[in-house]
């Protein structure tokens, strides 16, 4: 007679999740606690509550002791006493194996206390943005932030970092940053991508309506739209219309009216992620705005690896690095504009827009190794490898 193989269970403790953070990143762990039990692991997540209650059996929300301010993420800081203590009791009930991922940061600290009490817990630090090792010329950081940021972080992220067993990030580049920053844990430091997820949505080519460049997620500061907005300042062409999807902060709605492009511009708010993905599949094309870096950008964004799978030409407003390589591997058609000038951008956009115009095939899609290298089963399944490394000699 045989046995049922039982799964080892897995905790993760990630403070975004759907619904409340749709887009990008955060949201590849909703596809991850699906497909990892397949691999042998029982996945459950730990999530901030941000007004939602229910999000599954497989995921509890934690409500923190302490809500935001203006000046600081309270919330970020509150939910560390109630998070540790859960987890620490789950710890006892057998759960052998903790993810902690970020951002925020700085609750990641908790790692240090999980160690000193739990020696043999392994423990994984998942970044799926650089923290001390940010290669970006601007911040979204408030100055109370920014100040704890430079005095204490340094000393934190290393004590972090040493104490982990695996160390995942989601660029080559941020890979390089950390093994040269912490070289003691190079060997530690993986490679784990954020993929896509975009099950029952057939990829068809437009066929109807004016031309669409579309966008996904959200802006500030740091990442915006301007030089996109003083690029549509020249355009004269009725059937151009740019959709932005997110939750668009009202400073930019009234950016595109002073500038007199509100015209072309639509902006549907917050989304359920299949509805971006339907809006995605109605699009010519695809913009993708990433921050000004220092040297070659580790910056990508999680959207760009939808962007690439229903296979629209991508006019990518960035610096050379991860991100340029990653689309350039992958796409058969592409715009950069490094210096971010509003001329080369309106450029790129009359390209794209005349040959469309005159009936030129801009849709690419084909059947290829990024669909298989890329879709969240078979970065689960690379997950689960690790994890897997962590346990030589187990049995499940």
């Amino acid at each position: 007679m045989q046995t049922a193989v039982k799964n080892r269970k897995l905790l993760v403790a990630s403070f975004y999740y759907p619904p409340t953070q749709r887009y990008g990143g955060a949201v590849r762990w909703e596809s991850f606690i699906g497909h990892l039990p397949r691999y042998g692991w029982e996945p459950h997540l730990l999530a901030c509550f941000e007004g939602i209650e229910d999000a599954g059996p497989r995921v509890t929300r934690i409500r923190p002791w302490i809500g935001r301010t203006r000046l600081f993420r309270l919330d970020q800081i509150g939910w560390i006493p109630p998070l540790y203590r859960k987890i620490a009791a789950l710890i006892s009930e057998g759960y052998g194996t903790v993810i902690l991922s970020g951002p925020p940061m700085w609750y990641l600290g908790i790692a240090l206390l999980l160690r000193r009490r739990f020696s043999a817990l392994r423990l994984v630090i998942d970044l799926r943005d650089p923290w001390i090792q940010q290669r970006s010329t601007a911040t979204r950081a408030t100055f109370a932030e920014t100040v704890l940021k430079r005095t204490l972080g340094p000393q934190l992220e290393r004590r972090i970092v040493r104490c982990a067993d695996l160390v995942t990030v989601v660029t080559p580049v941020m890979r390089e940053d950390y093994a040269a920053a912490y070289p003691f844990a190079r060997e530690a430091i993986r490679l784990l991508p954020n993929g896509f997820h975009v099950s029952g949505i057939r990829v068809s080519c437009p066929s109807s309506g004016p031309f669409r460049i579309l966008y996904t997620g959200t802006f500030d500061s740091n990442q915006n739209p301007r030089c996109f907005f003083q690029a549509l300042q020249g355009l004269q062409q009725d059937d151009f219309k740019a959709v932005f999807v997110g939750a668009i902060d009202g400073q930019w709605r009234r950016l595109a009216r002073s500038l007199g492009v509100d015209r072309y511009v639509e902006f549907t708010g917050p989304l359920e992620h299949r509805q971006a993905l339907e809006q995605m599949n109605r699009a010519h094309a695809f913009l993708h705005i990433l921050p000004p870096t220092r040297g070659r950008s580790h910056d990508m964004g999680g959207k760009v690896y939808e962007y690439l799978y229903f296979g629209r030409p991508v006019v990518g407003i960035m610096d050379p690095g991860d991100c340029c390589d990653l689309i350039r591997r992958h796409s058969e058609n592409y715009r950069f504009v490094h210096d971010r000038d509003p001329a080369g951008i309106r450029s790129a956009l009359l390209d794209l827009y005349c040959r469309w115009k005159q009936g030129q095939k801009l849709f690419y899609k084909n059947i290829n190794q990024f669909d298989e290298r890329y879709n969240r089963s078979a970065i689960a399944g690379v997950l689960a490898g690790m994890l897997e490394q962590l346990h030589p000699g187990d049995g499940p």
